[in-house]
Formats: C-alpha cells, structure tokens, sequence
C-alpha cells in the first residue's frame, strides 16, 4: 500500500504511512488496483489488433487448378489479405489463366496480372482502432469494441462474397478451379472477437 502524501510503500493493514505518518486510506489503494486491471485489459485488446494486422499477411484465399499431368499437374496460389488489396499476387504470372477465377475481388481484369482490391485496406484500419485503447481511458475501449464489431462485419461480408464467386467458379466452365479459405482469414475472426470482447471488459471493469 502507498502512501498518497509521500508515495512510501507500507505494509497492508497500516493505518498510518511508516514514513511521514500521514493516514493511509483504503478505498484509494483498492481504486489504483481497479485501474491496473482496466489497463490490463485495454493493452490485451490492443495485442489483439496487432494479431489481426499479422493475420492480414497471411493467406486468405487459396486458388488451385488442376491440369493434369500432361500439363504440368496441379498449380495452387495462396493469396494474403494484402496480396488481394494491392493485386501484387504471389506466381500469378506463372498460372494467369485463373486470374479470371479471382476477377469479382477487382473492378477490372487488365493485360497484366493486375487484380486489386483497395476496400481490403479497412481491414488494417479496423485493426488500428484496438490502439485508441491505450489511452486508458472508457471513450479508447468503446472505439476498440466498435471497430472490432465493424471487423466482424467485414469478415463476413467478405467470406458471403466468397462463397457466392466459389460457387459460380465451381459450377462454370472453370470447373477444373478450385477455391478454398486459408488459415489468415479463419484467425482474423478469433483476433477480432477478442478485441471486441476485450473492448467491452475494458468499458465495463
């Protein structure tokens, strides 16, 4: 326990501060170890947005044709959340005939493997929220829940918006595609929903 005059540390149970006599009182002591466990909480929510921001550089959205041996066998492309915001995909040159497969993540298809999805970068920016919780303060725990909520809807949006294109790549002429979601994608949600959780403890506690 600390003394609030001298800021000497005694020993719990003291009514009077060992070093400068001043009274101890209780009821603030318990107030510093309330305010130690909202920070706690609000510095987990922002490790939580770091581990979105990591889960956006791993793949999302694996892509695998299969040509048959005559052809050279199967050709799989796993593409990041920042492979797919920039169009900059990893060895899409070496297979550019299923850029088309991925041309719904894009406004256009051009001559080179260009395939770009801007809207992706909210992703980081709903990540960042998780900071304003370092202020320690209840308004940096309310912007962490609610980016973590508006998060959660992106993955959403983006995983029915998946779906939807793995289904008419699958049962069109591009039958010989396959699309699966990858590990980045799946861990996003789990970072999210513990900066939302995270947010909401830090508002409360």
């Amino acid at each position: 326990m600390f003394c609030s005059n001298c800021g000497h540390k005694n020993a719990v149970g003291n009514k009077f501060c060992e070093e400068c006599g001043y009274p101890l009182d209780d009821s603030k002591e318990v107030q510093r170890e309330g305010a130690t466990k909202i920070s706690s909480f609000r510095k987990l929510a922002s490790i939580a947005g770091v581990f979105v921001i990591i889960c956006f550089f791993l793949p999302w959205v694996m892509v695998s044709c299969s040509r048959g041996t005559l052809f050279g066998g199967d050709i799989e492309i796993q593409v990041s959340g920042m492979e797919l915001a920039t169009g900059r995909i990893k060895d899409l040159e070496d297979a550019y005939g299923m850029a088309d497969a991925l041309q719904n993540f894009s406004n256009q298809v051009s001559d080179s493997p260009d395939i770009a999805t801007p809207e992706l970068f909210l992703f980081l920016v709903f990540a960042l929220g998780s900071f304003f919780a370092l202020n320690n303060k209840k308004s940096g725990s309310i912007v962490a829940f609610v980016c973590g909520i508006a998060g959660i809807i992106f993955l959403v949006i983006f995983g029915i918006k998946f779906f939807q294109l793995k289904d008419e790549v699958e049962s069109s002429s591009y039958s010989m595609l396959s699309m699966k979601i990858q590990g980045g994608y799946i861990l996003s949600w789990l970072g999210f929903i513990a900066q939302t959780v995270l947010g909401v403890l830090g508002m409360k506690t």
